[in-house]
């Protein structure tokens, strides 16, 4: 997952934030995430994703940045 943020999409994470961002992601054991934790509009969006699995990953990592640093 961590590679997946820090190496693809147009706007790469730096490591750090894509550990800040992986934390505050909850996965399941099937690694869908978890619909009680995280960011409620971020998970809407991930789980009406349109685009491959990679593409949706960061796009919600994107959602969950931004809702983390925008206060």
């Amino acid at each position: 997952m961590r590679r997946i943020l820090t190496e693809m999409g147009s706007e790469p994470f730096e490591p750090e934030e894509a550990d800040e961002v992986l934390n505050e992601i909850q996965f399941d054991p099937d690694g869908l995430v978890q619909q009680e934790g995280g960011h409620k509009k971020c998970i809407a969006s991930y789980t009406n994703c349109i685009f491959t699995y990679t593409e949706c990953i960061v796009r919600y990592a994107n959602c969950i940045f931004m809702c983390t640093h925008i206060e």
